[in-house]
């Protein structure tokens, strides 16, 4: 083999399957005459294919050997007892933590939901979360915005649910001003009319 290989000033390289077959072949032809046949069809060939494919996972095992004994390639308990040697113990791995906001249909999310980000990450929530009624344009009522999107005059008001006002928390309503958000169309007695409205449903 070659002196390039195994251990050298610039530390450890290995040889790969194909370094191991093109040596086997070579150690062949040397033992046996330069016209030996070392082809895939010959049975020679198929020898070294064998032959090959294991020295290079011995060759690879030696490389995790050697990478073993040092900071950059140790991993596990390797690692654990690398650093022993300076009396530093290492801190066992936990999970990322994150914040996600959630949108969509108002409810309640509850804990042990798995989500993905853009990355492909996965992430599992580890308590019940909930969405908001709460409308993105106008910061009001979710139902109540959609029912006012097309309406421009105060006085024209919808015909209203107390549903319509559900801020997505249970038992908890948008009413009077905090209702409608930025909207501009409110007026004091559409506000007493979605009180009454909550009293009647309660």
């Amino acid at each position: 083999m070659t002196a390039l290989f195994g251990l050298n000033s610039d530390g450890f390289l290995p040889m790969r399957q194909p370094d191991v077959q093109a040596d086997l072949e070579a150690a062949f032809r040397t033992a046996f005459g330069n016209n030996t046949r070392v082809d895939a069809q010959s049975v020679n060939g198929q020898i070294i294919g064998v032959m090959s494919e294991r020295l290079a996972d011995l060759w690879a095992l030696l490389e995790q050997i050697y990478a073993a004994g040092f900071l950059d390639g140790a991993t596990g308990a390797a690692l654990d007892d690398l650093v022993a040697h300076a009396a530093i113990t290492r801190k066992p791995a936990t999970y990322s933590v994150a914040t996600i906001t959630l949108t969509g249909t108002s409810g309640t999310v509850p804990a042990g939901s798995i989500f993905a980000d853009a990355a492909g990450t996965h992430w599992v929530t580890t308590a019940d979360g909930s969405i908001g009624g709460t409308a993105p344009a106008t910061e009001g009522a979710a139902r109540l915005s959609r029912a006012l999107s097309n309406v421009t005059d105060c006085l024209t008001v919808p015909t209203l649910r107390p549903d319509d006002l559900d801020s997505g928390e249970p038992g908890f309503h948008l009413i009077g001003s905090k209702s409608y958000g930025r909207a501009r169309t409110f007026l004091l007695k559409t506000g007493l009319a979605q009180l009454e409205q909550i009293f009647e449903r309660l």
